[in-house]
């Protein structure tokens, strides 16, 4: 499962800077006033993969962090209902993050049960 975090991670820390860069998830962000956050969060997935081997909490906390600001980031999306885009903005910022938290959580059960430190 660890492995599958590490994979996962690393892929949409790849996927996220092109898109940060281009500007697809920077337009949420310009509507959120948080021009910083694109680029934030593929550096924090990074950080959570190389957590998660030996310190798979760590990699939960950073991954519910990521979740906390991605909401942040689509919240002016939120409250405005009329946009078509949140249904894409919570599947490309909120889903993969919170996901991740998951499978990091079930990699710190696998790394208690392989050192059965119960």
């Amino acid at each position: 499962m660890r492995i599958a975090v590490i994979v996962i991670g690393l892929v949409l820390f790849l996927l996220w800077i092109p898109l940060s860069c281009l500007g697809v998830v920077a337009s949420v962000a310009t509507e959120a006033y948080h021009p910083v956050l694109p680029f934030i969060i593929p550096f924090l997935f990074a950080v959570g993969a190389g957590f998660v081997i030996r310190f798979p909490l760590v990699s939960v906390v950073i991954y519910l962090i990521t979740t906390a600001l991605a909401i942040t980031l689509i919240s002016p999306a939120i409250e405005d209902p009329g946009d078509s885009n949140l249904l894409i903005a919570i599947a490309l910022l909120v889903v993969p993050q919170f996901s991740l938290a998951i499978m990091s959580y079930f990699g710190y059960l696998e790394l208690k049960r392989q050192n059965n430190t119960y």
